[in-house]
């Protein structure tokens, strides 16, 4: 209900997007879908070279990172990892306590709703090939052939 709240607050949730009370999304996981939606809809080539990787990754991840640790995972711009960011607040606890800013999905269940609808799988295999390769040798360099 607080997130529905804060749309009608920033005028996400109008009368023109949603006629009627009974199409407020229901439950956090329909929220999370409309959300998902509505922020691809936006623009499609953006979520899905910005937006995806970085909100995924910080699924995948489920601890508090710095934005160095998501340019080697993503392979991203930090200014566009930092735009994302702000793009996705609402659904991100920064933890300024220590000497680095560290990130994370704000709540568990948006990470179940991330690895149910749209996989994380492809997202824990570039963290752990981002790792691997800082063992020398231990991945064939893939530009070699």
């Amino acid at each position: 209900m607080v997130h529905v709240l804060n749309d009608i607050r920033e005028g996400k949730l109008t009368k023109v997007n949603v006629d009627n009370i009974s199409n407020l999304p229901k439950g956090l996981k329909g929220y999370y879908q409309r959300h998902w939606r509505m922020m691809r809809a936006e623009d499609e080539a953006h979520f899905d070279k910005y937006q995806e990787p970085v909100i995924c990754i910080l699924a995948a991840v489920r601890e508090p990172v710095t934005i160095e640790h998501l340019q080697k995972w993503t392979e991203l711009n930090p200014r566009r990892i930092k735009d994302v960011i702000d793009e996705w607040r609402e659904f991100l606890n920064l933890d300024d306590s220590g000497d680095e800013l560290l990130y994370r999905i704000y709540h568990a269940s948006f990470q179940d709703f991330l690895k149910e609808e749209v996989g994380l799988v492809k997202y824990h295999e570039k963290i752990a090939i981002t790792a691997l390769r800082k063992i020398p040798g231990f991945l064939k360099d893939e530009t070699k052939g």
